[in-house]
């Protein structure tokens, strides 16, 4: 079995609640995070989602960028 990722600490919440939702609906997902620079500073796969599919569900969600303005 592969060990689990190792999670920046910046993103250790993302992790927990994605995880914590695919665990709970066992809808494959990915996360992906870009700086203000489009430089992509975070992202995790979680069941068997790949960034590549072409499943007809797939879904794009843009948020703000990291980090976040206080």
């Amino acid at each position: 079995m592969p060990s689990e990722p190792i999670i920046p600490s910046a993103f250790t919440d993302v992790d927990s609640a994605a995880r914590e939702t695919y665990n709970e609906h066992r809808v494959p997902m990915g996360v992906a995070v870009y700086d203000g620079q489009g430089t992509k500073v975070f992202e995790q796969m979680y069941g068997d989602f790949s960034p590549e599919s072409t499943r007809g569900d797939r879904f794009r969600f843009q948020a703000a960028k990291w980090p976040p303005p206080e």
